[in-house]
């Protein structure tokens, strides 16, 4: 007899919720529906300032960026401004629950999960962008001979290579969607004979085919798209619903080859939408006019950024940036009075709804750099500044 599988999770990668939920709810989606109305169901949502790539690691560590190092998938290279890019792999700081698991005696199979890396020696299984989004390698697996099994009995998946391509024509959508439709139902056949082996304690396979039409097709799908063409989604139809459809099969599928006692999660990832038009609006500016001269009331010099802002919102719903802002006086006052009309500015851009307001510190060596919030890194070894004294003594921190 067959072992049960404990957990099965599968991932629709980067599904949209409200099309899920919408499709779901018109019959389009069954076996979706299905779940839906017999599990637990919550609503998921990206944590707000996660950058590209740092999602899977924040999911499969438990942890932040800040602990696992994965803010992006290009980012500074440590101790330098170079940016380069970062394989999750040999930069994550921290190691994922299935390692645990495995440690623990427990056998998993880890199929495709983005953004991961190989983990050596795992008591289980493992595939690495068999087909994928995200390539940090292409394809990879463990045991290493598993690769070789899988190309074998179901070769590469169809859609070689990355998937975010431009300028594609309407016939090479239907092309791009077809060659989708026919990595899902692979993966299905993939996955299926992998978790018929049994004694599973965890199983995991993910989805990826709908993060790549959602990106590539999300204009063939919305009509409010400012690059939706009616004559090009005749064509095309709607190649997200089509995926979609094909994935909800393929889930029908999977969930055929376990019994009741096996506990399914089915996640609908950091969700999918149109990206156009502004976030929001970026100001720079100081208190000087177009001469440069600085006024010497200091009333009316901080009344110029809540003014200017206040004429700025009266136009606009976005956020407000200030992208630079120069709080800086006239020279004739003391260094004290300078420090202080500089809280008082991040004050007044605070009390005016500023979303963000970014202090350049000026380009100066010496401990008399009023606007500085650190001092010279060379003559001063970068010591925080009486402006950065004040400015922790206002925050409270």
């Amino acid at each position: 007899m067959i072992a049960p599988t404990d957990v099965l999770f599968l991932e629709i990668d980067a599904g949209d919720k409200h099309l899920i939920l919408e499709w779901a709810r018109a019959g389009v989606m069954p076996n979706v529906q299905a779940l839906l109305a017999r599990g637990l169901v919550g609503h998921t949502m990206a944590p707000r300032g996660f950058f590209v790539g740092s999602i899977w690691p924040s999911f499969y560590t438990g942890v932040s960026p800040a602990r696992h190092g994965i803010h992006s998938l290009v980012q500074l290279n440590d101790n330098s401004y170079e940016i380069a890019v970062h394989p999750t792999g040999e930069h994550v700081k921290r190691e994922p629950f299935w390692n645990y698991l495995s440690r623990a005696g427990q056998r998993v199979a880890v199929l495709d999960i983005p953004l991961s890396g190989i983990s050596e020696g795992l008591n289980g299984i493992q595939t690495v962008e068999w087909g994928s989004h995200d390539e940090n390698y292409g394809f990879r697996a463990w045991p290493p001979a598993l690769k070789a099994e899988i190309s074998s009995r179901f070769g590469l998946h169809p859609q070689a290579g990355t998937c975010n391509v431009e300028h594609r024509r309407p016939n090479d959508f239907v092309t791009f969607r077809d060659t989708l439709v026919r990595g899902v139902r692979a993966k299905a056949d993939l996955t299926c004979h992998y978790l018929r082996q049994g004694g599973w304690r965890f199983f995991g396979q993910v989805f990826t085919e709908s993060h790549c039409v959602g990106h590539q097709c999300w204009h063939l799908h919305d009509p409010a798209h400012p690059g939706h063409d009616p004559e090009v989604a005749r064509v095309t139809g709607d190649p997200i619903k089509d995926v979609y459809v094909a994935i909800d099969a393929a889930i029908g599928r999977v969930l055929n080859e376990v019994g009741p006692d096996t506990r399914v999660i089915l996640l609908a990832g950091h969700g999918m939408a149109h990206k156009h038009g502004a976030q929001f609006l970026i100001v720079d500016g100081g208190i000087g006019n177009r001469g440069g001269a600085s006024p010497a009331d200091a009333n009316v010099a901080l009344g110029k950024f809540g003014a200017l802002h206040n004429w700025i919102k009266q136009r606009t719903n976005l956020p407000i940036w200030w992208g630079e802002f120069y709080p800086v006086p006239t020279a004739s006052w003391s260094q004290d009075a300078q420090a202080d009309f500089a809280i008082r500015a991040v004050q007044e851009l605070k009390n005016t709804g500023a979303a963000v307001a970014l202090l350049w510190q000026p380009d100066t060596e010496g401990a008399a750099c009023v606007g500085c919030l650190w001092y010279d890194i060379k003559t001063q070894g970068a010591a925080p500044s009486a402006l950065a004294a004040r400015l922790k003594a206002w925050l409270g921190t």
